[in-house]
């Protein structure tokens, strides 16, 4: 389904009137689930703006009529099949000419309480595990993943940095 964008008109604070084209998002939830063991779940998929699979966190749009939190819960479990105690850590627009949010969350003590996952057909998803360590000390200073700044607020909440 296409973004829809819409036009609007302000007058900013010097007294300029000007035109702005804002996109309608959708919401969507981004969690990083820390497994008893001290791993990051993490999933690889295909990202149709780079080509190619990339790794990040499991999350997906806010579905109309839901809540948040139960978002965060269903999309870990249905990515991953992971279940875990959520917590909100915050939400941030997508860019300023959005209005779109990401809801970011954090759940802890996870575990895998299902094999297999509930994807759409679009979706061809690897759930990955890597040491909290590993992502620490070698993939959240070079952003080499999608949400490594939700990680990073996760791990800062944690006293983990």
């Amino acid at each position: 389904k296409p973004i829809k964008t819409i036009r609007k008109t302000f007058c900013l604070p010097n007294g300029l009137v000007d035109d702005f084209y804002i996109d309608q998002d959708k919401s969507s939830v981004c969690i990083c689930a820390i497994t008893k063991d001290q791993e990051i779940v993490l999933v690889k998929q295909f990202r149709a703006n780079t080509e190619k699979l990339e790794i990040e966190l499991p999350g997906g749009s806010v579905e109309e009529g839901e809540g948040i939190l139960m978002a965060a819960c269903r999309e870990l479990k249905e990515e991953t099949g992971y279940e875990g105690q959520m917590h909100h850590l915050g939400s941030v627009h997508y860019s300023p000419y959005s209005c779109g949010m990401r809801h970011m969350f954090m759940a802890v003590e996870c575990e895998r309480c299902f094999e297999g996952q509930d994807l759409d057909p679009n979706e061809f998803i690897d759930v990955l595990l890597c040491p909290v360590d590993k992502v620490r000390t070698q993939m959240i200073g070079k952003a080499s993943f999608r949400g490594w700044d939700t990680v990073y607020m996760a791990l800062d909440l944690l006293g983990k940095l």
